[in-house]
């Protein structure tokens, strides 16, 4: 009997905001988090699933996550309107420091990473870091990084 590998994919669906380019079907929250009703469905759902994957082998998954510090070396921001109001398609040098229009240094938050790895040592993963440090030192403005990031790598034996 050739049986067919199993893929896993976890979602962690706790989301305070729909991010502008999640496809999943998911809505902001409103009241508190469901989360034990959430893995109450969960799990009964798995157990609805149990009879479709007892003889499948998952290969090799990895997820993870930890913390994060960066220092802004040097950058450049896109500019909207010029000095007069006037659109523009400019950019400017970013600054670091601590006065009101320079970018505070250096920066902290989270990162969530989760892939598979072939049976052929190729692995292909995700990655998400999530700022949690408000980089304007104005206190009106809220600035903090969000960044997005895929990778294909080989293991050496």
């Amino acid at each position: 009997m050739n049986v067919i590998p199993l893929s896993l994919y976890i979602h962690f669906p706790w989301c305070i905001r729909k991010c502008p380019y999640c496809d999943f079907n998911s809505h902001e929250l409103k009241n508190d988090l469901p989360e034990k009703e959430y893995i109450n469905r969960l799990l009964e759902d798995l157990d609805g699933d149990l009879k479709n994957i007892q003889h499948k082998k998952i290969h090799s998954i990895f997820m993870g996550g930890g913390p994060y510090v960066g220092f802004g070396l040097s950058g450049s921001a896109p500019l909207t309107t010029d000095e007069n109001g006037q659109p523009t398609n400019r950019t400017e040098p970013v600054h670091f420091g601590s006065g009101e229009n320079d970018i505070h240094n250096p920066d902290f938050g989270v990162n969530f990473i989760g892939g598979y790895q072939f049976t052929s040592n190729v692995t292909l993963s995700i990655q998400y870091g999530l700022g949690l440090q408000n980089l304007s030192n104005n206190p009106i403005v809220r600035i903090h990084n969000q960044a997005l990031g895929f990778s294909v790598g080989y293991f050496f034996k």
